[in-house]
């Protein structure tokens, strides 16, 4: 009799976080559904994982949200006139927006960690070969993950 109980209970909280599980997914379908969905007060978190993915340099980000992308069929987080700074702390490039891609592990532990930055509208200084500073305007532009210093977003 114990062990009906016991089961009963499990598959009635099993059943309740399904339940929940469902409605948050529809209540953001819902609010997608009506336009962006602002995210300020994630901005800090976000713009402070840019900086570390930078190594310590500055980045400003104006607005943030999360949007449905009708081309890429998914959910996107966007951020607004992005500007990033160089090591002496000089505007190094800006977009009017960038789609910021994120860790999904690391988020479900409280952090945010990005993977990957693509700018759109906007420009970049690059450094070649350190020597030869160039200004170059894009329509897309892949930063550079951490671990890799090929040439990305300065």
């Amino acid at each position: 009799m114990v062990r009906q109980t016991a089961a009963v209970i499990t598959f009635e909280i099993v059943g309740g976080v399904l339940l929940l599980a469902i409605a948050a997914a529809a209540a953001l379908a819902f609010m997608l559904a009506r336009g962006p969905v602002e995210l300020n007060l994630f901005k800090g978190e976000i713009e402070r994982a840019l900086v570390e993915a930078r190594d310590g340099r500055d980045v400003d980000i104006e607005r943030l949200t999360l949007q449905w992308s009708p081309a890429d069929r998914r959910m996107i987080i966007a951020a607004d006139n992005l500007k990033l700074a160089d090591n002496d702390g000089q505007l190094a490039a800006e977009a009017e927006e960038a789609v910021i891609t994120l860790d999904a592990g690391s988020l479900i532990f409280g952090r945010a960690e990005v993977i990957e930055v693509k700018l759109r509208n906007g420009w970049a200084q690059y450094f070649p070969n350190r020597m030869d500073i160039r200004r170059r305007s894009l329509a897309r532009v892949r930063s550079a993950h951490p671990a890799d210093d090929s040439g990305g977003v300065a």
